[in-house]
């Protein structure tokens, strides 16, 4: 097998690159794609010709994990940046409405980026940033043909996703229960999106199921966000139903393996990051058999 690749200049201040920069040919006997599920698939996409293998799977069944940080405001200062951030989740929601609950708390410039509001009620929200707790919202979204990793007739990458109906009701969900955690926890207001009225204060926390619904909810100007990309190349026991086998090769391939994120038939639903470690290493050992 060869592999063609492009060797680019080592950043300025650090060490040398061992291979000259520009184009480069490797002859393997056993090829390894670990570029996560937003590259692998597409590398697999331009390299079907030569690899003589067509899948219609590639690059299908893409999941994103959606996930929204939420602020409240306690009525005085706390130490929200004391400690590790993201030490207790709740899977409470997970089963039936599609969503887990973790605490977090980030720097100024996502904060800022997250909480609603332009100009001088922006500011006036950053103000109490010292106040400031939050919720991080991971929505469980499914594995769906139609979101995909595509690539174009240049053969760069294409991320084509929609967020179905059913993420957009567990985004409401878990809008509304983490305004009443908040509420419950002493803050005397709560921003969020979803609502015409950011933000929402202690004395209307019974009225948030009304407060915060899905006709107000506007993922253009929602910072709707994902860390956890999976899918793509997914592993099956066919190439009609995936990507690649059980052992992480790919159908139609003698020698050519995966090794990420892309291989998960479906979202995990919790960060994933052991997962695909004991995944590569289930690949890796699977190679040498």
């Amino acid at each position: 097998n060869k592999v063609y690749a492009m060797v680019s200049d080592a950043p300025e201040g650090t060490q040398a690159n061992v291979l000259k920069s520009g184009p480069v040919t490797f002859s393997a006997k056993k090829i390894v794609l670990a570029a996560g599920s937003l590259h692998t698939p597409a590398i697999l996409l331009r390299s079907a010709k030569k690899l003589r293998f067509s899948n219609n799977n590639t690059g299908r069944y893409l999941t994103l994990h959606p996930a929204l940080n939420i602020n409240g405001i306690m009525p005085g200062k706390i130490k929200n940046y004391r400690g590790f951030p993201k030490t207790v989740y709740t899977d409470y929601f997970s089963d039936p409405d599609g969503f887990y609950l973790e605490t977090s708390f980030y720097y100024p410039g996502i904060t800022a980026k997250n909480n609603p509001g332009y100009g001088k009620a922006h500011r006036e929200i950053m103000r109490d940033y010292d106040k400031m707790m939050s919720i991080l919202i991971l929505i469980h979204d499914q594995a769906e043909a139609v979101n995909r990793i595509t690539i174009d007739r240049k053969g760069n990458r294409v991320v084509d996703y929609t967020i179905a109906p059913e993420s957009k009701e567990a985004i409401i969900k878990a809008l509304r229960e983490s305004a009443r955690i908040f509420f419950a926890a002493g803050c005397i207001k709560v921003m969020t999106p979803g609502t015409n009225r950011n933000p929402i204060l202690a004395a209307s926390a019974k009225d948030i199921d009304n407060l915060i619904t899905i006709k107000q909810l506007n993922l253009t100007k929602t910072p709707l966000s994902s860390a956890h990309p999976q899918g793509g190349a997914r592993m099956g026991k066919n190439a009609e139903q995936a990507v690649c086998d059980t052992t992480g090769k790919v159908f139609g391939t003698n020698s050519v393996y995966v090794a990420d994120a892309s291989l998960f038939p479906t979202s995990v639903k919790v960060n994933p990051y052991e997962t695909v470690m004991l995944l590569a290493k289930h690949v890796a050992e699977n190679i040498f058999l």
